[in-house]
């Protein structure tokens, strides 16, 4: 992929023309690795990301200003993968959120809620209906249970970290 032919000037923008020994110490790069993509006009993507996320510039946004992402791939996430990079917690809590701005939505069991047909249809063994009238969980309850859960369980101890890369 082509890369910006100036990405000096990106950075002198980014950073409000701060030095490149100012720059280089801030992200925490070595002064002669700093100076050696300077000189050569290339950043490596990494360093690229780093001084976006020290000078508060969006890291993906920086990508695409310099020519590491085209604009298409930068947007073109699918919900699937971005869910993906949530933790558990952090998809239970949004889900629990959600819970309360849409209670309708949430009021059926799982199948009628996530494959939009009831829970007569699964295979149950019960009769039809017995889900339901067995007073089945709803993905309500469900869901705002498994909140209470990771809610109580201190950061340190979620092991479910989705950063696969």
């Amino acid at each position: 992929m082509a890369h910006m032919t100036n990405q000096e000037g990106w950075l002198q923008s980014v950073t409000d023309g701060a030095s490149r020994r100012q720059i280089a110490a801030a992200i925490g790069r070595p002064q002669t690795t700093f100076n050696r993509q300077a000189d050569e006009g290339r950043f490596d993507a990494g360093t690229i990301i780093a001084i976006a996320r020290h000078y508060g510039a969006n890291p993906i946004v920086a990508l695409v200003e310099t020519g590491y992402l085209d604009s298409d791939e930068a947007s073109s996430m699918s919900l699937k993968e971005v869910a993906k990079l949530l933790t558990d917690q952090q998809l239970i809590q949004e889900l629990a959120r959600r819970i309360d701005v849409n209670e309708s939505a949430w009021a059926g069991t799982f199948n009628e809620v996530i494959e939009g047909g009831s829970d007569d249809e699964a295979p149950t063994g019960g009769k039809p209906g017995s889900a339901r009238d067995s007073g089945s969980p709803t993905v309500k309850s469900r869901l705002r249970n498994a909140a209470d859960i990771t809610q109580r369980v201190p950061r340190s101890a979620d092991t479910s970290q989705r950063h696969e890369h």
